[in-house]
């Protein structure tokens, strides 16, 4: 899939030496909170993919600290959710 095509190849030991994809990537909020996203795909028996993603956040501010305290289970769902729509969205645009 050309959206993942930029996770690093490195052969993971945990995985019996088989070809893993991770990528680890920084996000930053100006004056509000920094975080490490990490993501990992591994192939499963059927062919597909499985992808596990990572998050760490460290609040910036106090406006950061807010944000962070309200990010509960259901709330960073729901953002997760619309991510996904838009990366939908992209595809159907760019025809992938």
């Amino acid at each position: 899939m050309k959206v993942l095509k930029a996770l690093a190849e490195h052969r993971d030991m945990s995985l019996g030496g088989r070809l893993a994809h991770r990528i680890r990537y920084v996000r930053v909020t100006p004056d509000s909170r920094f975080g490490f996203v990490e993501v990992a795909c591994r192939p499963t028996t059927n062919g597909g993919t499985e992808a596990s993603i990572a998050y760490a956040f460290t609040a910036l501010s106090p406006a950061g600290a807010s944000y962070l305290s309200e990010l509960t289970e259901d709330a960073f769902a729901d953002m997760v959710e619309g991510w996904k729509l838009r990366v939908d969205a992209w595809l159907v645009a760019v025809k992938i």
